[in-house]
Formats: structure tokens, C-alpha cells, sequence
């Protein structure tokens, strides 16, 4: 028996008696978690049916009786027989004091071994309540009352896969593990990593694995990267896999964190234009930053670290690809990463290929932010090749959805003699704004949002070349709902400016 529990049932013929054929078993010898009443007759119950004087090839230790006695269950059908209902238990069994200090509620039912299986151990059990149900009975109990002390890391022992595959069991899992010790966490770690593959790929359940690789020790963030490097592109693609694979590039050590990069070797185009793989690349771009880098020499850090050189494969897998990937929805923002963290030496061929095709990116609703991106962090020679190609199309692609806001971009990154230019540029008819471009710019939907930036960019000369022609044509510009957006911010500036 279970958990020590004495039971009423010590000896007898064990178990519920099966269905039965011809070449099968009567009686289940294995089944250990229900013995009916012992018979003083040394026979089971059921047999006291064929009990009968002369028959004793069925029942040799029967005695004779009479014809009329055939015991309890005489008159009654098979199944009857077979499944009547089990006495419950008597009061005084209910409680156990032999083995815990204090009464312990008894289970109401252990689960049974299949027929034929091990007998189980006297103490097998961790947790006597929750053991007591199957797992989805202890799920809903544990969703249906509320949390107290009593609900712990042991107390769902032996149901762990499917706490955290349930939204309120994995959020459960995930807050125990940030404060569990480490026998708690070895314990939770040995019956979930068998599963673990799973979990990685299911919606909540990859919210634990991240915890585990997190808070678990060295050996178990081990053990997992070791599983996800061989599995490494199915999770990668995977919408969940993915944040798992990115969580460990945040908090595992080099090792682990250049064995998952490494595995991506061959998959980085493949990886570029999906939807989960690239925000696996991006993580990988990102722990190898050239600015990172430099901040742990300044630091005269002797710690490895993941360096550009690991995700060399990566940079060079993209050449003669940059201006395509540039337009692609996920792939541009793998170029912008790119842009962003690595070295001038590593990115230059990619950048070559981005100004060649300036002028087609910068109106492209994907390419404008890889533009936006080369001039805030190109070289200056090639950022200025780029506002080259802007200024004399600006008054132009200021009225243009996507153009316009890498106009917005050159602004804020030009000098003061670059933003006098622009203004003379703009304002090079006549400044009555009869025929100059700022007109058109101010009513615009798109070009109101440029004439404000460069309200907030010109010097105090050059804004004041700007009020004049707003001013002059304030009543003509309360006609249009965007040139009321030029004024309003003047006003704002003015009541600013009065206020100080």
C-alpha cells in the first residue's frame, strides 16, 4: 500500500476481478492499491457463487454446504458481482498517525498501477494530497481555490509538464523557481527536461524553460542549450522556440551563447525573411556589438565575450543582398541591427550596396528606415553621400509618405551650414511665399511635419526668414486642417518663448 497507510484489506485475493476470456487471468496478481475483504474461507467472494457441494474442481478448499447457501454474492449477475461497490473507508481510517507527527487527511483514492506493473514503494509518494489526483483534477483544483503556502514546487510533483503547459500553472512555475532552492530546482529540472522540447514550443510552457535557463545552474542552462543546438533551426523558425533561443543568448554563458550562433552556419538567408528566425538573428547581431565591445576594453575587461568574428558568416551571407533584404518586411530590420552594432569595417560592403540604391530606398515603406538608419549610423562619407541625394529632391520627397521621413532624419543629423542650405534651397523664389516651396510643404500632410522640423533645427536667422512667410499667409493656411498644425506650433513656441 501507498503512503504506509493501513488498510482493512491486508490479505486476499487482490484487486477488482477483470473481464475475463477463456486463456485470461481471473485475478490480476500485480494490482496492489485494492484488496476486497479477506474470505475466512480462504477463497474471493465471487467464487462463493460456484461454492457448491461436489463441485470441487472450481473451489478444491470449499467445504460442502448445503445447496441453498452460495455465500454473499449468491443470485447475483457477473458484473454485479464483479463490480460492486467497494466499502468506503470507516472513519477511523480516515486519519493516519503512524507515520506523521500530526493527523494527516487520508487521500480518497491512490492512483493504481496498471495490471502487471511494479508494486510501488511504501513512500513513493512526494505529496500525499496532490498525488491523490490525476493531473488535470489537480490542475483544476489548483485554478479553482485560492494560492496559499500549501501550493509549492512539491506539492505538484509528478504534474509539472502539465502545470506548464496551463497559462495560470506556468505563471505558477515560473514565480516558485525565482525563489526555489536549489534541491527544489534539481527536482523540478530532472522531470521537466524530458519534456523539455516540448515546452519550447508551447505557449506557456517556453515561459518556464526561460526561467529555468535563467534561474537553473550552470549544468542545467548545459543541458538545454546542448538540446536546443540540436534543434536548433526547427526552433529558430518556431514562434515560440524563438524567444527561447533568445533568452538564452541574453543569459547563458560564451560557450553556450557561440554554440547556438554557431549552429545557424548555412540558415542565416533562411532565417532572414521569417517571421520568428530573424528575431533570432537580431539577438545574435546584438551579442556580438562592436559598441559592446568597446566598452568592456575601456573597462580593460578580460572576460571572452562574443565578438563580431563569430557572426562574420552572417554579414557575409548578406552581400550582394542588402538593397532586397532592405525592402523585405523582416529583413530590414536584420540590415538596420546590422547597421547598428557592427563594426564600419564589417558593414561597408553592405552599405555600398544601400547608398547604390538610395534613391529607390528611401521611398520604399521598409527601405526608408534602413536610409534613416545608414545616415545615423553609416560613415560620415557615405552619410553624406546620402544627404546629397536628398537635398536637392527635398522639397519633393517632403511630401511623400515614406520619403519624408528620412528628410525628417537628414535634418536632425545635418550641420547648421546644411540646414542653411536646405532653407535657401526651399525659399530660393521669393520670400512673399507666392511661389516657393514652403507653401505647398505647410498644407501637406506629410510636409507640415518637415517644415517643423526645420523650425526646430534653423538658427534664429534662418526661423525668422520661416515666420515671415507663415505669418504673411496665416489666414490661407487656416483653410487646410495640416497648416493648422504649422501654426499651432508656432503659437506654442511664442506663448513658450513669452512665458520665460
Amino acid at each position: 500500500m501507498a503512503q504506509g497507510f493501513p488498510s482493512p484489506y491486508a490479505v486476499g485475493i487482490q484487486a477488482y476481478p477483470t473481464m475475463m476470456g477463456p486463456t485470461k487471468s481471473r485475478w490480476p496478481a500485480a494490482e496492489d492499491s485494492y484488496r476486497f475483504q479477506s474470505s475466512p474461507f480462504g477463497f474471493a467472494p465471487s467464487d462463493f457463487a460456484n461454492a457448491l457441494p461436489g463441485n470441487s474442481m472450481n473451489c478444491p478448499s470449499a467445504p460442502g454446504y448445503p445447496v441453498s447457501y452460495g455465500g454473499e454474492y449468491r443470485g447475483m449477475k457477473p458484473n454485479e458481482k464483479m463490480y460492486k461497490g467497494r466499502p468506503s473507508y470507516s472513519h477511523a481510517d480516515v486519519y493516519d498517525h503512524q507515520n506523521y507527527g500530526t493527523s494527516m487527511l487520508r487521500p480518497p483514492m491512490l492512483h493504481r498501477s496498471k495490471s502487471g506493473g511494479p508494486r510501488r514503494g511504501e513512500f513513493e509518494y512526494f505529496h500525499p494530497v496532490a498525488h491523490s489526483y490525476s493531473s488535470s483534477n489537480l490542475l483544476e483544483e489548483f485554478n479553482s481555490t485560492p494560492k496559499s503556502e500549501k501550493w509549492g514546487l512539491s506539492a505538484i510533483k509528478g504534474h509539472l509538464f502539465v502545470f506548464a503547459k496551463d497559462q495560470s500553472g506556468s505563471r505558477f512555475i515560473q514565480q516558485k523557481l525565482e525563489k526555489a532552492d536549489d534541491h527544489l530546482k534539481a527536482d523540478a529540472f530532472n522531470e521537466i527536461f524530458p519534456n523539455s522540447l516540448l515546452l519550447m514550443t508551447d505557449v506557456f510552457g517556453n515561459y518556464v524553460i526561460q526561467k529555468f535557463l535563467e534561474y537553473g545552474s550552470l549544468s542545467q542552462q548545459q543541458l538545454l542549450v546542448e538540446l536546443m543546438t540540436s534543434n536548433m533551426l526547427s526552433l529558430a523558425l518556431q514562434v515560440y522556440g524563438c524567444r527561447v533561443i533568445q533568452r538564452a543568448l541574453e543569459v547563458t554563458q560564451v560557450d553556450e551563447q557561440l554554440a547556438l550562433i554557431q549552429q545557424l552556419k548555412g540558415h542565416a538567408m533562411k532565417c532572414v525573411v521569417d517571421q520568428n528566425g530573424n528575431h533570432v538573428l537580431q539577438k545574435c547581431i546584438e551579442a556580438a556589438s562592436w559598441k559592446r565591445g568597446t566598452e568592456r576594453s575601456d573597462r580593460l575587461s578580460l572576460q571572452r565575450s562574443v565578438t563580431g568574428d563569430d557572426i562574420q558568416f552572417i554579414i557575409d551571407s548578406f552581400v550582394g543582398h542588402a538593397a532586397a533584404l532592405s525592402t523585405h518586411s523582416y529583413g530590414c530590420r536584420v540590415i538596420q541591427r546590422v547597421l547598428e552594432h557592427c563594426s564600419p569595417d564589417q558593414i561597408r560592403p553592405l552599405l555600398d550596396e544601400i547608398v547604390f540604391k538610395c534613391r529607390e530606398l528611401v521611398k520604399d515603406q521598409f527601405g526608408n528606415y534602413v536610409v534613416q538608419h545608414v545616415i545615423s549610423h553609416g560613415e560620415t562619407e557615405q552619410r553624406n553621400i546620402v544627404m546629397q541625394a536628398v537635398f536637392p529632391e527635398i522639397a519633393r520627397w517632403s511630401q511623400h509618405k515614406y520619403a519624408s521621413n528620412v528628410v525628417e532624419t537628414c535634418l536632425e543629423h545635418a550641420t547648421k551650414a546644411e540646414i542653411t542650405q536646405i532653407i535657401d534651397f526651399i525659399l530660393q523664389c521669393d520670400e512673399s511665399g507666392s511661389s516657393c516651396a514652403l507653401l505647398p510643404m505647410m498644407k501637406h500632410m506629410y510636409g507640415n511635419y518637415v517644415v517643423q522640423k526645420l523650425l526646430e533645427r534653423a538658427d534664429d536667422h534662418d526661423r525668422q526668414r520661416i515666420v515671415c512667410i507663415i505669418r504673411h499667409n496665416e489666414d490661407y493656411l487656416k483653410r487646410f486642417t495640416f497648416g493648422k498644425h504649422v501654426l499651432s506650433r508656432l503659437e506654442r513656441e511664442e506663448q513658450a518663448n513669452s512665458y520665460y
